[in-house]
């Protein structure tokens, strides 16, 4: 069994409440997707590219009165874990898919009490975050949200429930914030990496994106015949193709670079949209967010972001160099700008796959968002094979 605790509560298929909440959150989106529309002279296609975006970002939160409706899925599993009663409950998310767990906020009108998170989505996905917040952050001098507890549910699901550290997010642009991230993540790779017992986390090295590259390709391949991509379309998928034979036999190279550095924990997705700051006695604090790609590896994938040129840089790697040299004395600057390498071909990996995933669309119009994101990132690619040095 995944979980320690079991909700409480017995699962029952669709009630009416989720189904009049779902129903409340369509028409939300129709009247939000309505009114940015032009009055006259607007296509069909328009209307469907709007839902799409729609569907691609965060909902307006939809209140529920916990009141009038106690027994919801969200507030049994809360209680379950000993959580006290919401003043109100937010859906930020909606129904949870395979990639995408439904999110919630339960708020409380007592001062100075943050409000708290609420993930739902299949257990195999929600365990890993639950097992860095519950058994690896406690044990790393670094900061993170407040872990309020998981229980799994008997259809395969599970709950999950973090504080809610606020909305100030990182900036890159800010010089403190990059020094401050850089200490953050040296600090936690290096006492992951010396941990004497690894909790079963998926890997998150070179195994997972290779697998990156073949789900991509087999993606690409399986709709390259495809009436609705255009010759320019076509043209980049080609070179991605070849830029994807010319990877994989560099691959062996990569692999053994690899195996000249630790392991540590990785966050995996270390990037400005999943990091927060919070001001502790007059002074910020990191407290990153969303472990769900969390896993064991080289520190490469979180070090992508070094190589990016200028003040945009979103760690610095000096200083990272400086926090991580108390326990890997091995990581100089030079060994961490080759991880950065690295990072930039795993992490472009990962978004190609994703893009990839839209390549089913039949219009040449909503083919056009996934075709220039996989161009961008077969740029980073090519950039960081071009900068490999010896394991091209």
């Amino acid at each position: 069994m995944l979980f320690h605790a079991r909700c409480r509560h017995k699962a029952k298929p669709e009630t009416e409440l989720s189904r009049s909440l779902e129903a409340t959150t369509a028409l939300h989106h129709v009247a939000t997707i309505a009114n940015r529309l032009p009055s006259t002279g607007t296509r069909w296609l328009g209307f469907r590219k709007l839902c799409r975006l729609e569907r691609m970002t965060r909902t307006v939160p939809v209140p529920i009165a916990t009141r009038e409706f106690p027994g919801h899925p969200v507030l049994s599993a809360w209680t379950s874990v000993g959580g006290s009663p919401p003043d109100h409950v937010k859906q930020i998310l909606r129904r949870g898919t395979r990639s995408k767990p439904a999110l919630y906020r339960l708020d409380f009108t007592q001062a100075g009490r943050p409000g708290v998170f609420a993930k739902h989505g299949p257990a195999a996905r929600i365990e890993p975050e639950r097992m860095v917040y519950e058994s690896i952050l406690p044990h790393v001098p670094v900061t993170s949200p407040r872990f309020h507890g998981a229980c799994s549910e008997p259809d395969g699901t599970a709950w999950l429930f973090v504080e809610d550290v606020g909305d100030l997010r990182y900036s890159p642009d800010d010089r403190d914030h990059r020094e401050l991230a850089a200490r953050w993540l040296g600090r936690m790779h290096g006492v992951t990496a010396a941990m004497p017992v690894r909790l079963p986390l998926p890997p998150a090295g070179q195994e997972r994106y290779l697998g990156h590259l073949l789900s991509a390709r087999a993606t690409i391949l399986d709709h390259l015949g495809s009436k609705a991509f255009s010759a320019e379309h076509r043209a980049v998928l080609d070179a991605v193709l070849g830029q994807f034979d010319r990877l994989e036999s560099v691959w062996p190279q990569l692999e053994r670079a690899c195996a000249a550095y630790p392991v540590t924990l990785l966050h995996a997705d270390f990037q400005p949209k999943n990091l927060r700051i919070r001001l502790s006695g007059g002074e910020p604090a990191l407290h990153p967010i969303d472990w769900e790609t969390a896993g064991w590896g080289v520190p490469a994938a979180d070090l992508a972001r070094l190589l990016r040129p200028g003040p945009v840089a979103h760690v610095a790697a000096p200083v990272y160099a400086d926090t991580i040299r108390e326990h890997l004395p091995q990581l100089d600057l030079a060994a961490i700008e080759r991880l950065g390498v690295i990072g930039v071909v795993f992490q472009s990996l990962a978004g190609v796959n994703w893009s990839c995933a839209e390549l089913h669309f039949e219009s040449a119009d909503w083919l056009i968002e996934p075709i220039n994101t996989i161009r961008l990132y077969v740029s980073r690619i090519q950039a960081a094979l071009e900068a490999s040095g010896e394991w091209r």
